[in-house]
């Protein structure tokens, strides 16, 4: 049974004046949210376009690399659980299923990538797909190179999730 209190999520929220950029919002909600701190952040960039959720949120997906080691300080009225995943188990398409539901008479399909007792789906999922869908066509295109250059070390990084908590 998927309700939304477990449905896992990046850290993030809207943008608030003081905030310069999206990459900005990115870190201050990370770290307002699992306490990791902006300094042990390295943004890579951004996905080249943006994610629109169903309820018709436009969403920014910032790709960073999270430096090590670091001490995460979950949120409680915010976080239930936070654990990480591979990069290269959420990069196998091998672990990419499709999924569906039907709500309000209409079957909604969406992406999902179980991993051991979690099961990511929804935008967190979508999110996921574009970014292996870039990662994938940037591998195909020589232009693309120097880009995937940066990326050499971050496959082999681990990607921090967060479950969301209804408290």
């Amino acid at each position: 049974d998927v309700c939304s209190s477990d449905l896992i999520s990046f850290p993030g929220g809207r943008c608030e004046p003081a905030d310069p950029t999206p990459a900005a919002t990115a870190l201050r909600e990370t770290h307002e949210e699992i306490g990791l701190p902006e300094s042990h952040v390295e943004v890579l960039g951004f996905l080249p376009s943006q994610y629109t959720t169903r309820s018709g949120f436009i969403v920014t997906p910032v790709v960073g690399r999270v430096r090590t080691p670091f001490d995460l300080r979950p949120d409680a009225a915010e976080v239930a659980e936070v654990f990480e995943v591979p990069l290269d188990f959420l990069l196998n398409p091998a672990n990419h299923r499709a999924g569906g539901i039907v709500a309000e008479g209409e079957t909604r399909r969406f992406h999902a990538i179980p991993y051991g007792d979690y099961y990511i789906w929804g935008v967190t999922a979508g999110i996921l797909m574009h970014f292996y869908w870039f990662m994938t066509a940037a591998a195909k295109s020589s232009s693309w190179r120097q880009f995937l250059t940066k990326w050499r070390d971050v496959r082999r990084s681990r990607a921090s999730r967060v479950v969301s908590s209804d408290r």
